[in-house]
């Protein structure tokens, strides 16, 4: 499933991506303005300049390298923020859960925010 999202922001100092709260715990994702401008721009009504497998691959050989639970993919969105006086930027929102969580019980899903230079923002605990 692939969902466009978007809200806006100002240019601070971060920029605020995204919060939730998944198992209880509340999570923050930000990142530099240069880490989003490095990311290649897009709009919906191009072809996406990264195609869906390699943002995939990005995110489970990220999980591959930092877990020890082998992780699949349940979800990919994509997301934007409105940066005053640069525009829309875009980023990819993967959610994944424990390979098999479906059939365990597992429900320790973690998410990563991949931009679209593949670069990977990782959520900060709060």
């Amino acid at each position: 499933m692939l969902l466009v999202t978007g809200f806006d922001v100002t240019y601070s100092q971060g920029i605020l991506l995204k919060n939730e709260i998944r198992n209880g715990k509340k999570y923050r994702y930000s990142i530099t303005l240069e880490q989003l401008k490095a990311s290649k721009g897009w709009s919906p009504d191009k072809s996406l300049p990264v195609d869906i497998g390699s943002v995939s691959n990005v995110v489970l050989d990220f999980f591959n390298k930092t877990s020890d639970k082998p992780r699949e993919i349940i979800e990919i969105t994509i997301g934007s923020v409105f940066i005053t006086p640069f525009g829309r930027l875009w980023y990819f929102y993967v959610t994944t859960a424990p390979v098999g969580a479906a059939f365990s019980g597992d429900n320790d899903q973690l998410s990563l925010i991949v931009l679209f230079d593949k670069k990977i923002v990782c959520p900060k605990l709060e």
